[in-house]
């Protein structure tokens, strides 16, 4: 390698410069690598304990005002990022999760940020996401979309509370400079259309209409008989697999969800491992219901019911079940942008 004097690449620094010197090699003043052999990650693996999580959920809940209620939500910020944005779950995308307490109402907004919604406690019936006019159930095993620039608000009018768990590209968001948020001033919202309007509009044949309107909402509700029964009973027809993998679609295009995430769901029946996998994508497994490890070359991570798992790009990893139960798992990653930039491998 060139060997240059430290001093006049100190001052290419100072003035707002860099050199092929610094950005290739990582060893000046801290700085990493780039043209790496494979992909080197700016972060490990890291995993979160919903003990921990509904803890401080109850606690911030508490001192919250029943107005701002939107506010009680925790994000899962990973300690190797909180120095570059805060509350980045990876590089790409932040995960979290919300409460929602009987008689609450979170006043309607809308971000160019996509998200997508979990239930993970919830009642059969009064409680809703309201987007683009749709009375969206909030029932335990609901997915429920925020498509980018859609308002939407949320209330509780059970005397259960609400959890969910969140899904948001807003990082990605962030780094490219498209971040747009605002609030309505709306405190009652109309109108109320029922979920299963938007169910048969965009989640059943016919949804790829020949000049479709790009601001159409699309398809902003997934019912747990399309997700979490829907992946059991995929499973329970397949028994001779060791896991079964299903991905939620977006039934205009047939492509993933968004254009820049993925949402799959997991089912790993008792006393079986996953297959190995190591691809190009940023990616956060949530446990939906069982126990199971998580072992990757960063160690082995018991991990239970609710609980958060981040995994960086090109981390190889396979999930043991170890119980008689079976494992479901929600997982979500940034595979859209890998795959539309040509930069997504898989090794098998």
């Amino acid at each position: 390698m060139v060997e240059i004097d430290p001093q006049f690449l100190g001052e290419l620094r100072e003035n707002g410069y860099s050199s092929f010197l610094i950005s290739d090699s990582g060893k000046f003043a801290g700085t990493r690598k780039m043209f790496t052999e494979a992909p080197s990650p700016i972060f490990h693996v890291h995993s979160w304990k919903y003990e921990t999580t509904l803890r401080l959920l109850r606690k911030l809940s508490s001192m919250v005002r029943p107005e701002e209620a939107e506010r009680v939500n925790v994000q899962f910020e990973h300690p190797d990022l909180k120095e570059y944005i805060p509350a980045a779950t990876t590089t790409t995308m932040r995960s979290g999760m919300q409460m929602i307490k009987p008689g609450q109402f979170a006043p309607e907004h809308r971000h160019t940020a996509r998200s997508f919604r979990l239930v993970l406690e919830g009642p059969e019936d009064g409680a809703y996401t309201n987007a683009a006019g749709y009375d969206l159930p909030l029932r335990k095993g609901d997915i429920i979309l925020n498509p980018a620039d859609v308002w939407h608000s949320h209330r509780n009018e059970s005397e259960k509370e609400v959890i969910w768990f969140n899904g948001m590209d807003v990082i990605m968001a962030y780094w490219l400079g498209g971040i747009f948020y605002s609030d309505s001033k709306r405190t009652r919202i109309e109108p109320r259309i029922p979920a299963d309007v938007n169910i048969n509009n965009w989640g059943k044949l016919g949804v790829n209409y020949f000049g479709k309107n790009p601001n159409a909402e699309g398809i902003l509700y997934y019912p747990r008989e399309y997700t979490i029964e829907a992946v059991i009973e995929a499973s329970e027809q397949n028994p001779e697999n060791c896991e079964t993998v299903r991905k939620l679609l977006d039934p205009s295009t047939s492509g993933s969800l968004y254009p820049t995430l993925e949402v799959k769901f997991w089912h790993l029946p008792g006393l079986t491992e996953s297959s190995i996998y190591k691809r190009t994508e940023n990616i956060v497994f949530l446990v939906y219901s069982g126990s199971g490890v998580f072992s990757s070359p960063s160690g082995n991570f018991q991990l239970g019911k609710y609980d958060v798992i981040a995994v960086p790009s090109w981390t190889e990893y396979h999930w043991v079940n170890r119980n008689s139960e079976p494992l479901i798992l929600l997982s979500y990653s940034d595979a859209p942008i890998f795959r539309a930039s040509g930069w997504y491998r898989e090794e098998k």
